[in-house]
């Protein structure tokens, strides 16, 4: 049984890869290139503006 999986993974193994690959589209908003408007924060600022003081 053993020989049967190593020869059948050999086998696929050996093979080009025939799967396209996908990409994701870029669903991304704003300005890249803006000022980060959190920037200036520390952490535990924003933990604050998050969950509340």
């Amino acid at each position: 049984m053993g020989s049967v999986v190593e020869e059948g993974l050999r086998q696929i193994l050996s093979q080009p890869d025939s799967r396209n690959t996908y990409r994701l589209p870029d669903l991304s908003a704003g300005n890249p290139d803006a000022t980060d408007p959190l920037e200036g924060y520390s952490w535990r600022e924003l933990r604050g503006m998050i969950y509340g003081n």
